[in-house]
Order: C-alpha cells, then structure tokens, then sequence
C-alpha cells in the first residue's frame, strides 16, 4: 500500500469520500489501524523505488486525515493504534489525540491460537533468553517459535518506554491485552492503570467479552 500516492489519498479526501461520509454520519474521531506499515518490507520497497522515507510520509497521511477532518469538526478526535515507537516525534504526537497500543504484556495467535495469556518478556534483559522461553506454556512456544519477528521477541519494557513519552505530553494511553486467565486480566488492569493508561482486556479475536476488574 503506497499511502503516499495522491490517487490513493484521494479516496478518502475527496469529496464524497471516505472521510467526508464519515463527517456526514456524525462520527466525532477515527480510530486508525496498522500505522505500523511503514516499517513493512513490501512498502519499504516501493518507498525507496520512489525515493521517499515511508515513516515521514505515513506521519504527513496522519496530518492530512487531522486536517481535513478538523477543518469541519474542529474537535474531531484522531487515535492511532499501535506504532508506539512514533511518540519520539513531536510533529506526530501535535497530529494525534491518543494511543491505542496492543499486547504491552499479553498476546495470542492472530488467528486466535492462542486465544491470549502468553506473556511478553517484562523486560529488554528477558527477551529471547532459556529463562522466558521455558517459563512459556506450549502454545505460547508454538507461537513464539514460529513467529521470530512476533510480539513475543519484543519487550513489555520497550513499548512503556515510548508509552510514557506520549503519556507524559498528554497524550491518552489506551492497552489492549489478551488474556483470559483472571490473575493476568486483574494484573493487566492494575497495571495498566498504574501508569495512567486506560485499559482493555480480552481475547485475540475480539469477540469474547471480559469483565473488567474493578477499580
């Protein structure tokens, strides 16, 4: 997906759009999903055939969707999911309202095997040693084994790091975690509210309702 080609832009900024039809329904924000694909190989591909930095060119998209929505609805909420790592740059956090940041601590399989519960490493020490890998159940060894590039190689320490960056200038911090064992959905929420953050617990795929721990 070259986001940056002004023919696939226009699919959403022109008017009737994308973007208009949801001003027109009376929505008041978006929820964007997959920011994250600058840093796909098949992007990063064509970005460079093009001459183009895809991470600059997807925050500009993010300017451009901000722009002209809010020229309408001044107050029009922008919320990106995942792509933590972007809370380094200051023309990025100026555009968004808040982050939605998936398995900080929990993750399952994308197609829901696992449903949830498989720790992440708490901390950058932990990642990919004998120790966290044995502490894993098997199917969260499955998982960690046949997804070397998967959340589960990556540290719950790394996503607070740029987590907290965000928080700190102002930004609202939502968590989506996947569990459903109750000692890890009642940790992830005191945890999660720990640090300010909102959270929000259930399974991989979305479609089982758990009860959130009470305050």
């Amino acid at each position: 997906m070259a986001y940056w080609y002004d023919e696939w832009q226009s699919i959403w900024l022109r008017e009737p759009g994308y973007l208009q039809g949801i001003l027109d329904a009376g929505f008041d924000g978006v929820y964007l999903d997959w920011i994250e694909a600058y840093s796909d190989e098949n992007v990063i591909t064509i970005a460079r055939r093009d001459g183009v930095d895809p991470l600059q060119e997807m925050i500009y998209w993010i300017k451009d969707i901000a722009d002209f929505t809010r020229a309408q609805n001044p107050n029009f909420i922008v919320i990106a999911q995942n792509a933590a790592e972007l809370a380094v740059y200051d023309d990025y956090l100026a555009i968004i309202d808040a982050i939605s940041q998936e398995q900080i601590w929990f993750d399952g399989g994308a197609d829901n095997d696992p449903p949830g519960d498989c720790p992440l490493p708490r901390t950058e020490a932990d990642r990919d040693t004998k120790e966290y890998y044995n502490s894993l159940s098997e199917p969260c060894r499955t998982y960690y084994d046949t997804h070397p590039d998967g959340t589960l190689h990556t540290s719950s320490e790394e996503y607070l790091y740029y987590l907290t960056i965000a928080k700190s200038k102002g930004k609202i911090i939502f968590t989506v975690d996947y569990a459903l064992n109750p000692e890890n959905v009642a940790w992830v929420y005191e945890t999660s509210r720990s640090f300010g953050f909102i959270p929000f617990v259930s399974n991989r795929a979305l479609d089982q309702y758990v009860e959130p721990f009470p305050w």
